[in-house]
């Protein structure tokens, strides 16, 4: 999962379990197989958080925030009304479009 997923996250419980059952039952070999596979995939995660904790980008002069975060309620509303209208009857009424550059 780590490799081929991109998920180190998910592949490490399933490896550490994997580990201790080897290691439980005397399957030493098959441990020692294991164990890289584990190593990896928690390198893969702290290389992983690493990259998360950059520092955020700065916005651009001209951004304002309170007019997105207004663009972005008023985005939000429409789409819960659109949800809570019968199935049958979002069949005709168009769904709303997230305004330009949301992150929906």
């Amino acid at each position: 999962m780590a490799k081929e997923m991109g998920r180190p996250s998910a592949a490490i419980p399933l490896a550490e379990e994997a580990y201790h059952l080897a290691t439980g039952h005397g399957l030493t070999p098959l441990a020692q197989q294991i164990k890289p596979v584990l190593e990896s995939a928690r390198s893969k995660l702290v290389a992983a958080a690493t990259v998360l904790d950059a520092t955020p980008s700065t916005p651009h002069a001209a951004a304002d925030a309170d007019r997105a975060a207004a663009i972005n309620i008023s985005y939000r509303h429409e789409l819960a009304r659109w949800k809570a209208l019968p199935w049958w009857r979002r069949l005709t009424v168009r769904k709303p479009k997230p305004p330009p550059g949301a992150l929906a």
